[in-house]
């Protein structure tokens, strides 16, 4: 395969994963109505109110690809970080 196929290949796998991310970050707030926010809200002081809700998709997808790539990047430079931790 010539590089320009990789190189659409590789394009089209970004436009999946951006159309996933928006896709999710769309949808976040439905399951969570306002009355429930308001619910669940803490005032203080009368005059600040915060409400808090579930975790949205899009963060639960964006953290677990941080994880998973950090222990991908450990395993794979492993030799690097034993030099320093193992003198």
């Amino acid at each position: 395969m010539s590089s320009n196929v990789h190189l659409a290949w590789f394009v089209l796998l970004i436009m999946g994963i951006v159309s996933l991310l928006t896709y999710l970050a769309v949808r976040a707030g439905q399951g969570y109505s306002v009355e429930d926010t308001q619910a669940h809200a803490e005032t203080f002081g009368g005059v600040v109110q915060e409400g808090h809700g579930g975790t949205p998709a899009i963060a639960l997808v964006v953290i677990s690809t941080i994880i998973i790539w950090a222990i991908i990047y450990l395993i794979m430079h492993w030799r690097q970080f034993a030099v320093v931790f193992f003198r």
